[in-house]
């Protein structure tokens, strides 16, 4: 018996040890110093007590909280956003993380930016949130490749899309690998540059972007799908398609949509 106590005070022990210590909440620095900043923008922000139900909510993200709110605001007070727009703005980054805050301004910049994709002010917030604020995996998966797809887009000679056009675009993208919960903008890329090649069906520019999507879209992976498709189509051991009936197999390889539920029932 007391052999049993002794293993059980070892075992408590070991487990006490280890647990790691909670980092503390600093809401009152983070409070304080929210506050102190919205007062010298009293002009904008208001009243003291307005300014205190800010700077409360504010510090609900605890560490780091006035750093990404301070952050947020003034990028946004440099446009035509109301005052109250941007302090709920501002403070639903602040309750969040710093990658958060840094995807946010990044993206509403170039989204707003007139030698950026040069959105409306509405767009530019909304396409802002959906990838920092709203997205539920990475926000480092979602810079990466909103940057890769805008900068292929804005500076990509021969694909005739507009500024905005192209910001919708790396929207969506960006989107996609926050529903598969994987980068999908070199997966996207790939398949841009396979499908225009000569080695590939060398595709206009803008049929190539319509189609690549499309098979990302599913899933980064249809990429490969497409291209060993497409090889195995037009090679004469193989199924020695033309060009539109391979094209036309690859897509269907490439866009097949696997019933998980179906095959387990099928075991």
């Amino acid at each position: 018996m007391k052999i049993l106590r002794i293993l059980f005070l070892f075992f408590s022990i070991t487990a006490q040890a280890a647990i790691e210590p909670k980092e503390a909440c600093q809401s009152a620095k983070e409070f304080i110093t929210t506050y102190e900043f919205l007062k010298t923008k009293s002009q904008l922000f208001g009243q003291a007590t307005e300014m205190a139900k800010a700077a409360s909510q504010a510090a609900q993200g605890c560490t780091g909280s006035a750093k990404r709110f301070i952050k947020v605001v003034s990028t946004l007070e440099k446009s035509d956003l109301t005052a109250g727009d941007i302090v709920r703005t501002a403070t639903q980054v602040a309750q969040k993380s710093d990658a958060v805050a840094e995807a946010f301004v990044q993206i509403f910049q170039r989204a707003y930016a007139t030698d950026g994709f040069d959105l409306d002010l509405q767009s530019a917030i909304q396409v802002a949130k959906s990838l920092s604020i709203d997205f539920k995996g990475e926000v480092d998966m979602a810079m990466k490749d909103f940057t890769k797809i805008s900068n292929f887009c804005l500076g990509k000679n021969g694909l005739d899309y507009t500024k905005p056009q192209c910001g919708k675009m790396a929207q969506r993208m960006a989107l996609y690998s926050d529903q598969h919960g994987l980068e999908v903008g070199d997966a996207f890329l790939t398949a841009i540059k396979y499908m225009t090649s000569k080695s590939g069906p060398e595709l206009t520019m803008g049929e190539a972007v319509k189609l690549s999507e499309e098979v990302v879209k599913l899933h980064p992976s249809g990429t490969d799908d497409f291209q060993i498709a497409y090889q195995y189509a037009v090679s004469k051991k193989g199924l020695n398609l033309k060009r539109d009936e391979a094209i036309k197999f690859a897509k269907k390889m490439a866009l097949q949509d696997v019933d998980e539920t179906k095959l387990e029932t099928q075991k």
